[in-house]
């Protein structure tokens, strides 16, 4: 897996092509290389966007793999490379960078090289980083596969604590990664692999480090779009409040539990991994109950008849709520929540102090909560 900006959608736009002699009479931005085993013909040039891949031009390539492109760029932004659907690499060009690619055309994520572009040389270096931690992860998703179609509720949590603890380790790679040098297109690329919500002041950082380097670009402009959206579920910040039914029809508020820690358990019956998580959660409401701890789950289910059959079937006391319009849900929405389980932690004064905690985790996240009051 390549680390490239969260982009880095699929979609394809097509712009007018520019020949590279039209660039060179008003760009000092030059990108050249050669390509081992390539015999000449065209490789596609593409600008990686945050919400499409628009292809820019084709580079012509002699029969000694030989090329070269002069980029109007008046901004430093991502491209990539490409000879195949799946054959390509990525790369950074700032204004009046002189690129030099080498690279093997069977393969050329695995064997580029940059000269020229200290971005691009970050980047890479990334990838290298990051690339074990990519193999492992993808690993454990399918034993969760395995464990979940087998209902091995046991080894599933097993392999979610192995997957929470592989994510730490590349969570603070890459913080260790921005902390080298906030204020670069690389180091924005790396914090689109963080939570927004956990890790909310890596993402100020990157936003403060590139606003004098590349304000005007669109990735610095979705970037601080999502910043100031996160602020307002950042650890600390109060959390808004929720009114939902319960399943009698009656209006119950988040607030009506203030004076307790509560966790805000985002749900559905259609939930796999909700539902394997669920005798986990059950097991700290027994715990945690008596010393003042609430949970208030939020269902994305459609219908009343799953919602509460499942609340039954889980034997989960606690407080419930739901408008039952799926995805549309509005605690959802108040949320930002696209996926689930999720979970939001907070306390006796209405505080968030804990997001998607889960499994072992949680537990410790508890006692260390309980263990203060």
């Amino acid at each position: 897996m390549r680390i490239i900006f969260a982009v880095l959608a699929l979609a394809i736009t097509f712009t007018s092509c520019n020949e590279s002699e039209i660039n060179q009479a008003k760009t000092d931005t030059k990108i050249s290389g050669v390509f081992a085993n390539y015999q000449g013909g065209e490789a596609i040039f593409e600008r990686l966007e945050t919400q499409q891949v628009v292809i820019e031009d084709s580079l012509e390539i002699n029969e000694d793999g030989e090329f070269t492109y002069y980029v109007d760029c008046k901004t430093p932004s991502f491209y990539r490379i490409r000879l195949g659907s799946q054959n390509f690499f990525n790369f950074i060009i700032s204004p009046k960078d002189q690129i030099d690619i080498t690279a093997d055309a069977n393969n050329l994520d695995a064997t580029y090289q940059v000269k020229g572009s200290d971005e691009s040389k970050r980047l890479k270096s990334l990838n290298n980083r990051m690339a074990g931690f990519y193999s492992a992860m993808d690993s454990i998703r399918q034993v969760l596969q395995q464990y979940q179609a087998q209902g091995d509720v046991m080894g599933y949590q097993a392999a979610t604590q192995k997957q929470y603890q592989v994510s730490i380790e590349a969570t603070n790679v890459i913080k260790s990664f921005i902390d080298e040098k906030p204020g670069s297109l690389a180091s924005l690329a790396a914090v689109q692999n963080l939570n927004p919500e956990q890790d909310f002041a890596y993402f100020e950082k990157v936003v403060e480090g590139l606003k004098d380097v590349a304000a005007s670009s669109t990735y610095y402009q979705n970037l601080k779009g999502i910043v100031e959206a996160s602020k307002r579920l950042a650890i600390g910040s109060d959390a808004p409040d929720i009114a939902l039914e319960n399943p009698d029809g009656e209006i119950v508020t988040l607030s009506s539990l203030r004076g307790k820690v509560v966790l805000i358990d985002f749900w559905a019956s259609w939930c796999k991994p909700c539902r394997m998580e669920n005798p986990n959660v059950v097991k700290m409401y027994q715990k945690y109950k008596p010393k003042g701890f609430e949970i208030y789950g939020v269902s994305l289910d459609k219908t009343k008849d799953a919602w509460v059959g499942a609340i039954a079937q889980d034997q989960l006391t606690w407080t419930h709520v739901s408008d039952l319009k799926f995805w549309n849900s509005a605690g959802a929405k108040l949320y930002n929540v696209t996926s689930i389980p999720k979970t939001f932690l907070i306390n006796a004064e209405g505080k968030i102090i804990g997001k998607d905690l889960r499994g072992n985790s949680l537990e410790a996240k508890l006692d260390e909560v309980f263990a203060a009051s």
